[in-house]
């Protein structure tokens, strides 16, 4: 089984406010065999991965009604069980205490907006084995 046909079994969730993102990780991902879906916002989005859970969630923390941090820890204090690894892609200034704290909140990593694809492939493909 080739690389494309193993991550065509993976699905990954995509949850930023501003199109354009979206569109580029649907591209490239569905370009790399991944199954995406990608959300403008966290309103549903819980019930949604609660009910048919991605293998990877990448997300933007400055969103329309609810801020990706706290989706983030909401989403922890109910699932407990079925975490799945969290990449944030953010134009959100963090600090090193900020990202920390992200991390002990289940993010595997924080990109800054703008962000090199071709980390992000890699980190993917590392993750997602």
């Amino acid at each position: 089984m080739n690389a494309m046909q193993e991550n065509s079994k993976k699905k990954i969730f995509v949850v930023d406010d501003e199109a354009k993102i979206r569109e580029i990780f649907q591209d490239i991902l569905t370009m790399e065999g991944y199954t995406v879906e990608t959300f403008p916002n966290c309103e549903g989005l819980l019930s949604y991965v609660l009910s048919s859970p991605p293998d990877l969630l990448i997300m933007d923390l400055i969103l329309p009604w609810e801020k990706g941090e706290d989706f983030i820890q909401r989403f922890n204090s109910i699932e407990k069980d079925k975490p799945f690894p969290i990449i944030v892609v953010s134009g959100k200034a963090m600090t090193p205490n900020a990202i920390d704290q992200l991390k002990s909140n289940g993010v595997i990593n924080f990109y800054s907006k703008p962000f090199d694809i071709q980390f992000i492939l890699k980190e993917l493909s590392q993750i997602l084995i």
